[in-house]
């Protein structure tokens, strides 16, 4: 349970009051956070720095990485996900069901999309062998501000204002 902060009775100006409801803001935010430890299968919530196994993930996500994790094993989105600052070293599909946003991420691997999956990449990179295959059309795959250093093209892709590549 949050520790609450007492307000004196008188003598306190707004500015002190909105100051002390922004600290207990964060002080509360900071006691929810129990990172995802290094080794576990990659799921919701925060990951800390370190390496994590694949997995499949049926259900409407939110990962946000901190300190560029890895995911080592093939990952599966079957439902809505929200990635953040994750690096995959291995292969990342998107059923056909799945809508998912990837920000800040590496891909190292082949991306596929089946027919009818959603996605859209901003500010990703692209490395090695990385590439996103959509099954689907492309206005379903969107990749904005992203890099790609890769040597295999994009297929069904929509590129708004280029990649840097």
């Amino acid at each position: 349970m949050p520790q609450q902060i007492e307000l004196p009775q008188k003598g306190i100006t707004d500015l002190n009051y909105a100051n002390m409801q922004g600290r207990q803001q964060v002080f509360d935010v900071v006691l929810r956070m129990q990172p995802v430890v290094a080794g576990a299968p990659i799921q919701a919530g925060i990951l800390a720095p370190g390496n994590y196994i694949g997995n499949t993930l049926g259900v409407d996500v939110r990962i946000d990485g901190l300190g560029w994790p890895v995911v080592t094993g093939p990952v599966t989105f079957s439902a809505n996900a929200i990635v953040r600052g994750v690096v995959f070293n291995n292969t990342v599909a998107l059923g056909a069901a799945a809508v998912a946003v990837f920000d800040g991420c590496v891909f190292l691997n082949t991306v596929t999309v089946a027919n009818g999956g959603k996605g859209a990449w901003a500010g990703c990179r692209f490395d090695g062998t990385s590439s996103i295959q959509n099954a689907g059309n492309a206005s379903k795959c969107v990749v904005a501000g992203g890099v790609h250093t890769s040597s295999t093209a994009h297929v069904n892709v929509t590129l708004p204002g280029g990649e840097a590549v």
